[in-house]
């Protein structure tokens, strides 16, 4: 990775999440970004799974969905019997926006 490439990248990030930094701090990580060598990892990997067919579904399921099927829903008792708090049949919960 060129120098000047890392150097631009740190101080955008940098600058992007407010780090405030000196030009010693910067050098350490451009150095240190420079060591890391990120793109021949990536090169190597891509070379290794070159003709690989990527996985779409590891299980090959086709379709896992159930059919449809029509029949009586919970009587509006029912669904708020567990409820802790009601109010004219229907369920209550806390403000989510103040006024």
């Amino acid at each position: 990775m060129r120098e000047e490439f890392a150097k631009k990248t740190i101080t955008s990030a940098a600058k992007v999440y407010k780090i405030p930094l000196t030009k010693a701090e910067c050098a350490s990580f451009v150095k240190k970004l420079q060591a890391v060598r990120f793109l021949e990892m990536f090169n190597k990997m891509r070379r290794k799974t070159q003709g690989v067919v990527p996985t779409h579904h590891p299980t090959g399921l086709k379709n896992s969905f159930r059919e449809d099927k029509i029949r009586e829903s919970l009587s509006q008792d029912e669904a708020l019997a567990n409820a802790q708090r009601k109010h004219k049949g229907y369920f209550c919960c806390p403000y989510i926006f103040k006024e």
